[in-house]
């Protein structure tokens, strides 16, 4: 929930693009019914519900913004267009996408015929249809939405997402292309643009790194909505290294900017960590707490600059500097929901998986995958079962979410053939040497099993696949687990065999 590139709900309901807007076009014609004062309410509830990351105690506070206008304009349009929002993030964080867009394309089809000049409603919609695997069904209302708005970057965002979800990944890649260009004040849409852009292999190499951010930098002048952006792709980052590169360059050039403000100097630290995760450097988090000292006094960005310390401990090992800072977030009266999480993940870097569940309950946390790991490892591994899959049904192209479940239903469950067919899916998209020895595992487990039935043509071809992802003997008899004497057996069975 806190951590940065924690690969939680919070991720997956980002992806739910037609909710994940900044604030909207100053001449926004939907907004005419409201006074000045609560027309920005209704834009700040927009931008916070685009940010929204499952914390309870901020959804309590945008459905109270929301309650407040929906007393005093009960029949205004864009209110309860916002308010149908809400309640399809809330309910989509919840039970899933599948069922959040099955459930809400009737609302947002109505909400059209009311004001048909609105785009919104429109790829609100079609996002529906996109989440329940009916593409034939959001085409149409997608097609309209860029007939409608042009120069909306969230309609070639969803294009996108319609593209990338069927697997056509140069199209996806095209359509966020387009949304990148179109993106002037939206840092959430540009960072969503480059996130696409790279999840679908559109980052190669350093040339289209430095072009990519020459375009963010053509588009948008304003150095704080490019900090905005930058903050928002490490947050978001989830190994994929394009999408990193690109952190890497914009902040290389923020930089360089005259003037640093608080978001910026937060930013340029996060960044610096993650380049000392990925080289080594041997830099300690005493001269990361220097640069983030004045930072935990300035309330903007007091709670994440908190987060990152804890994080850089954490990766450190040093269970008794987070402890430290745990007891100091506490007594600077930080929020609750944040000295939950903290405490949670204090409690899973000594591997007390009890306490971690524990507390996830006593402080009313979401699950995410810090919770669920914990859940599987004392006895709740039907519970963490579901949420994984449905991780995978929210993000059906995301290699490491497929990876998880894959490594999830060999490790608690030994059920190779699902490890087989997700991983595959994942590896596929993304050939992680690691993934493959999981995938290497899972196949001895089914050669195994062959050769119990006396099927040894097919137990051999099975073998074969483990060896063609360059099975490594060794590794896998460590990460064998609960399969390991069924991965023993067909070691030793083929161990001196002529494939």
């Amino acid at each position: 929930m806190f951590g940065t590139g924690t690969r939680s709900l919070v991720a997956a309901c980002a992806l739910f693009i037609g909710l994940a807007q900044a604030l909207a076009a100053p001449a926004d014609p939907t907004l005419a019914d409201l006074d000045a004062a609560d027309r920005e309410i209704l834009l700040g509830v927009r931008h916070d519900l685009s940010r929204w990351s499952t914390d309870r105690e901020h959804m309590a506070d945008i459905r109270a913004r929301i309650d407040g206008l929906k007393v005093r304009y009960p029949k205004a349009y864009a209110v309860r267009l916002i308010d149908s929002e809400r309640q399809l993030f809330e309910y989509s964080s919840a039970l899933g996408f599948r069922k959040g867009g099955m459930s809400y394309i009737p609302v947002f089809l109505d909400l059209h015929r009311e004001a048909p000049g609105d785009a919104r409603p429109l790829y609100m919609a079609a996002i529906g249809y996109i989440h329940t695997g009916d593409y034939a069904g959001g085409k149409p209302w997608l097609d309209k939405a860029a007939t409608l708005a042009p120069d909306d970057p969230w309609v070639d965002l969803a294009q996108a997402l319609w593209h990338g979800n069927q697997l056509l990944r140069p199209d996806a890649v095209a359509a966020a292309h387009k949304a990148l260009r179109k993106s002037k004040g939206d840092a959430l849409a540009m960072a969503v643009a480059v996130q696409r852009i790279a999840h679908h292999g559109g980052i190669a190499d350093q040339a289209t790194v430095t072009a990519i951010v020459d375009t963010m930098l053509e588009v948008e002048p304003d150095v704080a909505i490019l900090t905005d952006a930058l903050g928002l792709l490490i947050e978001r980052y989830t190994s994929n290294q394009g999408q990193l590169a690109a952190a890497f360059d914009l902040a290389g050039r923020l930089d360089r900017s005259p003037n640093h403000d608080a978001e910026l100097k937060l930013q340029l630290v996060r960044t610096a960590a993650f380049v000392r995760d990925r080289t080594g450097d041997p830099e300690g988090a005493a001269a990361f707490d220097g640069r983030l000292t004045e930072l935990v006094e300035i309330e903007s960005v007091a709670e994440r600059a908190r987060t990152l310390q804890l994080n850089i401990a954490l990766g450190d090992g040093d269970i008794e500097r987070a402890k430290a800072l745990v007891e100091q977030g506490k007594t600077a009266k930080m929020r609750r929901p944040w000295v939950g999480w903290a405490l949670g993940a204090v409690y899973k870097a000594q591997r007390m998986h009890k306490k971690v569940v524990e507390t996830y309950e006593e402080y009313d946390l979401p699950a995410d995958d810090t919770s669920m790991e914990s859940r599987a490892m004392t006895g709740g591994r039907e519970e963490a079962k579901l949420y994984h899959a449905q991780m995978v049904e929210n993000e059906p192209t995301n290699p490491l979410r497929l990876a998880d479940y894959a490594g999830f239903l060999f490790h608690f469950f030994g059920d190779y053939e699902q490890t087989i067919y997700h991983g595959s899916k994942a590896y596929e998209m993304l050939p992680d040497p690691l993934l493959g020895q999981r995938l290497a595992s899972a196949y001895l487990a089914r050669a195994a099993h062959l050769l119990e039935f006396g099927n040894e043509s097919d137990a051999r071809a099975a073998y074969r696949q483990a060896v063609a992802y360059r099975l490594d003997k060794t590794y896998v008899q460590q990460i064998c687990y609960p399969l390991c004497e069924e991965i023993g057996l067909a070691l030793d069975e083929f161990r001196e065999t002529d494939l």
